[in-house]
């Protein structure tokens, strides 16, 4: 209802990502965060949790570790 709202609300769309992962529609919630991510490629908050979807769905430390340092290194 928040993004039917205001579509652009950052916060909800965090959300949204967490409950399709938590439902296991991690496909849907990595399309979600990545397109939250094209209009937004500096929020920590989304960058963390494509980390996590995708260490959840495909597995891989190594991806979690990359994406987490390049999110933190664009910001410096």
């Amino acid at each position: 209802m928040a993004l039917n709202l205001r579509v652009e609300h950052v916060p909800s769309l965090h959300l949204l990502v967490l409950l399709l992962s938590a439902q296991n529609n991690d496909d849907e919630a990595l399309q979600l965060v990545e397109a939250a991510l094209d209009e937004y490629p500096d929020n920590l908050n989304l960058l963390y949790v494509k980390a996590r979807v995708e260490l959840q769905s495909r597995g891989g430390e190594v991806r979690f570790i990359i994406l987490f340092f390049i999110g933190y290194k664009s910001l410096e």
